[in-house]
């Protein structure tokens, strides 16, 4: 599993198919600050990395390509 796949993977956990990723997730309110903190938990667990509390910002989340980044920045 590619990590594309696995972050589309850990949102459904979250949302369901009730993204669009092609809006900002949390700056079009995909996501609030709780489901931020889940999505950071699923991430860690299910691409097993460890997320930095200071990477944990809006510009790292709101969009799969800027997670994509940060995954890859902690693997």
């Amino acid at each position: 599993m590619n990590d594309i796949e696995i972050i589309k993977k850990c949102l459904k956990k979250i949302k369901g198919d009730q993204f669009d990723i092609e809006k900002g997730l949390i700056t079009d309110g995909w996501i609030d600050s709780f489901g931020l903190l889940k999505l950071v938990k699923i991430l860690e667990e299910d691409a097993d990395i460890k997320i930095p509390v200071d990477e944990i910002r809006i510009e790292n989340f709101d969009d799969i390509d800027s997670i994509q980044k940060l995954v890859n920045k902690m693997m």
